[in-house]
């Protein structure tokens, strides 16, 4: 709230009483605003957030109602169109209702966390969103550079996302009423798909891990023996391998050598071919080539055109 300046009054004189009773009015108005907007401040609750904190206005038994799972099965479904940035459509019979839409969305949350995407239809991705929409009018308005037939803006009845902030299982479920999102779940609940799935996911992420953990050593070495012959052969070329620059599968040779163009040009067109399939046996995937100095930083980078 925005208060007014007050107008000053030039070559008038104000008797010293009138002028401090008005300057107590003024401090008085002044506390009164304040204390005015400080309960403003600590008595507004967020939108869009579960019932979990005393500061929120909904009662307990509204929060438990949104976090459980509805009993009845989800409505049919099909997949209407998907693309990487705009996500995938999905489109229910028109008289589906809002619970059906609830049941559907925890449908897509646990296949997703399982990684049964084949349940669903679609090619697994490590984030994403389903748009749910009642009927197909409307299902095309994210895959089309105009404005559609249900006119400007978003018209989907529910949304599924995964993948938030970069972590597969931040997740979050919502249906729209009166044109309003309501939160159906959000990952901040700790749902896992259960002990089995969860099990099978950890088991794979594990040995995942482990491969990974393989391969870099295997490289490690593979860099070490190669850096022993060049050593012997003349060469002085330091080379090494860190899974940590750019992923997996980056080779790394600095050498003052590479500082003549001529030299670099016969290297890679002449002596780096013949090594191609020994790095790819060992899975590298690019070679960098660093001109010696403590400043060089990036080098050149060439890729060996593997077949993965």
């Amino acid at each position: 709230m925005r208060t007014g300046e007050r107008p000053t009054v030039a070559g008038q004189q104000q008797p010293q009483k009138k002028s401090n009773r008005a300057l107590q009015l003024l401090g008085v108005l002044v506390l009164c605003l304040l204390l005015y907007v400080y309960a403003l401040s600590h008595n507004s609750s967020p939108s869009y957030t579960l019932a979990t904190t005393p500061q929120s206005a909904a009662p307990a038994s509204t929060t438990q109602a949104q976090s459980v799972r509805p009993t009845i099965p989800p409505p049919k479904f099909r997949i209407y169109r998907s693309k990487n940035d705009s996500g995938t459509s999905l489109v229910v019979p028109v008289h589906t209702t809002d619970e059906q839409l609830k049941s559907l969305l925890w449908f897509l949350r646990k296949n997703v966390r399982s990684r049964e995407f084949k349940s669903i239809g679609v090619k697994e991705e490590k984030d994403g969103i389903f748009s749910i929409y009642r009927g197909e009018r409307c299902a095309n308005e994210e895959f089309i550079d105009r404005i559609g037939p249900c006119g400007y803006g978003e018209h989907y009845d529910a949304s599924y996302q995964w993948g938030i902030d970069g972590d597969y299982n931040k997740d979050g479920g919502s249906i729209r009423i009166n044109g309003d999102d309501t939160v159906v779940f959000d990952y901040k609940d700790g749902w896992q798909a259960g002990p089995a799935p969860q099990a099978k996911l950890d088991g794979q992420a594990q040995e995942i891990g482990a491969q990974a953990k393989a391969g870099e050593q295997a490289r490690e070495l593979f860099a070490q023996r190669l850096q022993q012959r060049l050593t012997s052969m003349g060469y002085d070329i330091n080379v090494w391998s860190d899974d940590h620059i750019d992923g997996p599968g980056f080779l790394t040779l600095d050498s003052e050598m590479f500082k003549d163009t001529t030299a670099r040009v016969q290297f890679v067109n002449s002596i780096l071919p013949t090594w191609k399939k020994d790095l790819c046996k060992a899975g590298f995937r690019q070679v960098n080539l660093r001109r010696g100095g403590a400043f060089e930083i990036s080098g050149q980078r060439y890729s060996l055109g593997c077949k993965y």
